[in-house]
């Protein structure tokens, strides 16, 4: 949050847009700008920036949610001039918006149309239209995961001149889960490593920002649902240093990350029973399935969050045992350490007794032992003749 009001404040300076930020800009110190939120959920704005001269995109609003008590989740939402209605605007957009991929690490590839057929390559376009909004981001503001993985992704789309047909080409869209409610279609899509939600809409009305009310409403559960992927390369970037043994110490901030995620799941677990045990939400959305709908909303239960957590678990076990292996060779090597600093102490303490004299010493021991021989023996022999006399 600091690094991120710092990129806002900053481009207050910039002519090209027009900037109302909500929070101070931080000084030499950094601020405290998360606060915990145990109990309820909480959405707040963080900035409007307004791009002046642009030709395809207006403004961008940047608001948070609490998804742990130590962290938030940052929602950038892009308002266009004009809608995206054709492959051919679409095309127009990439090419005029350059891409650092130079920075960063999620794919934006250029093809030669002879080495794809036309789809292939309207399919790749599109991916190249979605890196665009996440380069734009990246360079104006801050992600923590952005410039590492592509971000998951909320797409609003109003469908024009409405009819059955329409509807049933969005029923049968493969590889993604379909659910309506009145006059919106929202549907999930993990294409790769991206998530994907689009929220297809007809009429003058709709929800809007559907996600980011279930990342306030169900903040661990929808987290990992939608940064699964993320998760599964930061969890496994930790432990592939211990499990081809690279690392034979195991590092304080790992287990700190590790203890941290947990934590994090395990302190709204009983929450989010509680709310989806009270709450009527599933009436509103119908899932469609197998040529029919099912009253069943995007959120019924918390098996991804207690997949993770049990993953957490299983893996801080396992860099805790590793841990406990080393301590317990530590503690035999001090052990022996010990032992042998004790016995030369011992050798030590008891050298002045042992030790053998020089030969000088020992000489001069010896004349000494004799001449008090010698003078005992004179003593003796003085003492006996005076008596002998007497």
């Amino acid at each position: 949050m600091n690094l991120l009001m710092k990129q806002i404040h900053r481009l207050k300076k910039n002519k090209k847009y027009s900037v109302d930020a909500y929070y101070k800009k931080p000084g030499k110190t950094e601020l405290d700008y998360v606060h915990g939120n145990l109990e309820g959920w909480s959405t707040f704005s963080i900035a409007e920036i307004k791009i002046n001269g642009d030709k395809w995109i207006s403004s961008i609003d940047v608001a948070g949610t609490n998804i742990t008590n130590s962290e938030i989740l940052i929602e950038y939402t892009f308002h266009l001039r004009k809608s995206i209605v054709s492959y051919r605007m679409m095309h127009d957009f990439v090419s005029e918006h350059e891409i650092h991929f130079h920075k960063y690490d999620f794919p934006f590839i250029f093809y030669r149309m002879s080495d794809l057929n036309y789809t292939q390559f309207l399919e790749q376009e599109e991916h190249s239209f979605y890196d665009c909004f996440q380069d734009i981001l990246c360079e104006l503001l801050y992600s923590e995961f952005g410039k590492k993985y592509p971000l998951p992704m909320e797409v609003c789309c109003r469908l024009i001149n409405y009819n059955r047909k329409k509807e049933r080409k969005i029923e049968k869209v493969i590889l993604a889960t379909v659910y309506k409610r009145n006059n919106e279609f929202l549907l999930i899509e993990s294409n790769g490593d991206r998530f994907y939600a689009f929220n297809y809409f007809h009429g003058r009305q709709y929800s809007g920002r559907i996600l980011f009310r279930y990342f306030a409403e169900f903040s661990v559960e929808m987290y990992y649902r939608a940064f699964q992927s993320i998760e599964i390369s930061e969890l496994e970037q930790v432990m592939r240093k211990y499990l081809n043994s690279r690392k034979k110490s195991v590092s304080a901030n790992d287990m700190k990350w590790m203890i941290n995620r947990l934590r994090g799941i395990e302190e709204k677990e009983e929450r989010l029973k509680n709310e989806l045990e009270y709450r009527n939400e599933a009436t509103k959305w119908r899932r469609f399935d197998k040529d029919r709908w099912l009253d069943e909303s995007f959120i019924t239960d918390n098996t991804v969050s207690a997949h993770f957590k049990d993953l957490y678990r299983k893996n801080l076990d396992y860099l805790q045992a590793i841990s406990t292996t080393r301590d317990n060779k530590i503690i035999y090597f001090i052990t022996i350490i010990s032992l042998v600093v004790a016995l030369i102490g011992l050798f030590i303490s008891l050298w002045p007794v042992i030790k053998p004299e020089s030969p000088n010493v020992i000489i001069r021991i010896i004349i000494y032992i004799n001449i008090m021989t010698i003078e005992k023996q004179t003593k003796i022999s003085s003492q006996y003749s005076t008596e002998s006399i007497n």
